[in-house]
């Protein structure tokens, strides 16, 4: 299970990366916007943060550099975006960071969080 912050000014997409990550297990806190996520990061950082990257006010890269500036990164970060591939993958490589291209595939979504999962420790 993965704690993953989901940050896209898109409330029917928040909603449903909610239903989906909450249905694979996953303890999911929302943000619409960066001005939230910094927020929620203060309060505990994320092992997931799917971040869209043409978020009101903040872009989602301002944030990346703010993180980085002050609390740092989550285990794992992901741009969201509908900007053209080849766009969104000089973004992602700029910030060396996974992306999932929206319309977002689930099996995608669900490999993305899978990866950013704690090890589990073992008892004796």
């Amino acid at each position: 299970m993965a704690d993953v912050l989901v940050v896209d000014d898109d409330p029917e997409l928040r909603v449903m990366l909610d239903l989906l990550l909450r249905e694979q297990g996953h303890r999911v806190r929302l943000a619409s916007s960066a001005e939230e996520a910094l927020l929620a990061s203060a309060e505990r950082r994320a092992d997931l943060l799917l971040l869209d990257v043409r978020l009101a006010g903040r872009r989602g890269d301002e944030l990346i550099r703010l993180l980085d500036r002050g609390l740092g990164r989550p285990r794992m970060l992901c741009l969201l975006s509908g900007l053209p591939e080849r766009e969104l993958v000089d973004l992602a490589a700029v910030h060396g960071v996974p992306h999932l291209h929206k319309p977002l595939d689930p099996v995608a979504l669900r490999r993305m969080a899978l990866a950013s999962e704690r090890p589990r420790m073992r008892v004796h």
